[in-house]
């Protein structure tokens, strides 16, 4: 069953969102007041604190629910609610200057998606990571 809790607005029944792994902040903390809310120590977590991760239906604050782009399919959605976040906050926070270079220590899912936004972006990336399998996806086409 579809529905909104009270004061929920500008979603209608049978928009396309997403729940990402922070679900939840106290929206009162000196984390959160200052947007820093990953480190509220009241947050709760998809999958951690609340069952939605997989799940075909579930509850979220409005705040928490990100509109979905039509057009795209889940699979290729679903990176960007986890890794895609942190990789994109991380790079928003550095204060990338635009054509400017970025420096990853690791490459992981978050570094990976972060590198591509970045040089979709125009930015110069350089990579250090020591896995093997790791440095080569840096290098793949994959990653531009």
């Amino acid at each position: 069953m579809a529905g909104f809790g009270a004061g929920v607005s500008g979603f209608a029944v049978g928009d396309r969102v997403g729940v990402a792994w922070l679900r939840r902040t106290d929206g009162t903390c000196a984390y959160c007041l200052r947007g820093a809310e990953n480190l509220c120590p009241r947050s709760e977590y998809t999958g951690w604190d609340a069952d939605g991760g997989y799940a075909e239906y579930t509850t979220v604050p409005a705040a928490f629910a990100h509109r979905l782009p039509a057009g795209l399919a889940d699979v290729a959605l679903a990176p960007l609610l986890c890794a895609g976040i942190i990789g994109y906050r991380a790079l928003r926070r550095s204060s990338l200057p635009p054509d400017g270079r970025l420096g990853l220590y690791g490459f992981g899912g978050s570094a990976h998606l972060c590198a591509q936004v970045a040089l979709a972006e125009g930015a110069t990336v350089h990579v250090l990571t020591r896995g093997e399998a790791a440095r080569r996806l840096s290098r793949s086409r994959a990653s531009t």
